[in-house]
């Protein structure tokens, strides 16, 4: 449980290597495959860290099944809504889902379709 608090507390502090080092010794004491946090933060982490074989195994050590393949998750989630600060205004985009963690924008309300890419924000 300690290691679990310790990475939770460095992802809240946006402390990335540290929640990521920290989140690895959690996952390795949490069960896989039944929802466990410690997999679902560690996958954060290494998502933002750009691991994307430990990404992959904690994503799936949560129980999120993902594509196949090797290297970067570039799969279909579906869409989701994303509060943005952008210079200090606050709007909410529709993205197309990647991976758990990560989108691209362009997804109108309600569709699986994505009509366009690079949203720009002012």
């Amino acid at each position: 449980m300690w290691w679990y608090d310790a990475a939770l507390a460095h992802k809240f502090l946006r402390n990335w290597a540290k929640a990521y080092e920290l989140g690895r010794e959690a996952a390795a004491r949490a069960p896989r495959g039944e929802g466990e946090p410690a997999h679902w933060n560690l996958g954060i982490a290494a998502t933002i860290q750009r691991d994307w074989a430990t990404a992959r195994q904690a994503w799936t050590g949560f129980g999120i099944q993902l594509p196949e393949g090797e290297g970067e998750i570039n799969g279909r989630f579906g869409p989701a809504c994303v509060r943005l600060d952008t210079g200090g205004e606050r709007e909410v985009v529709w993205i197309d889902r990647l991976c758990p963690t990560r989108g691209r924008d362009g997804v109108p309300p309600g569709s699986n379709e994505v009509e366009s890419w690079g949203r720009t924000y002012r």
